[in-house]
């Protein structure tokens, strides 16, 4: 339904709780295309949410403890600062939440910095697997070898969505 300048008619009422508005639009071509693919989200976003990981999870003082190591190190070694550390802790969240353990399900990347494959890591040391401090050392150096520093590892991150 449209009203005579051809826009489309919507109503609001007050929800039986009374404390939410509710908007009623017409069910249009145009409104079931858009409405489609952000239910579908939505489903696919509840089914991930009580998917269990393929990788065992880590404690938030674990977590903790790897992104407190890394602001040192990354600070001590290459002098990166609060900005770039902002970046890295963002990059890194992204990537694995800053769990040591996790693996990509899908591309099997591994570890903190998702090292694809994992076993590059091993020229940081040898307990890549297990280690969050040899994998921050991989991935600092990967970063800084590939991007110069986690701004730019960052900026990558967000036009391509991988680094």
């Amino acid at each position: 339904q449209t009203d005579v300048d051809g826009r489309v008619k919507i109503r609001m009422t007050v929800a039986p709780d009374r404390n939410r508005w509710r908007v009623k639009v017409p069910a249009t071509a145009e409104y079931k295309r858009v409405r489609t693919p952000v239910k579908t989200f939505a489903v696919q976003a509840k089914e991930t949410e009580s998917a269990t990981p393929p990788f065992p999870s880590i404690s938030a003082s674990q977590v903790a403890a790897n992104k407190a190591w890394a602001r040192v190190y990354i600070l001590n070694t290459y002098g990166w600062g609060d900005d770039q550390w902002v970046a890295l802790e963002q990059l890194w969240t992204r990537e694995s939440g800053w769990n040591h353990l996790a693996v990509n399900p899908t591309s099997g990347a591994t570890g903190i910095p998702q090292a694809l494959p994992g076993d590059k890591m091993a020229s940081a040391g040898a307990d890549w697997k297990t280690n969050p401090q040899t994998q921050i050392k991989w991935g600092a150096s990967y970063i800084k070898g590939r991007y110069t520093d986690p701004l730019g590892a960052w900026a990558h991150f967000k036009a391509k969505n991988w680094y």
